[in-house]
């Protein structure tokens, strides 16, 4: 689902953990 520029793109793989996180937690 995630695209190979997580790694260039830090903060988009951080928020869109975060946003996994909160799904999870809801």
């Amino acid at each position: 689902e995630f695209p190979p520029t997580k790694k260039l793109d830090p903060e988009i793989w951080e928020l869109s953990a975060r946003h996994s996180l909160s799904c999870a937690l809801h």
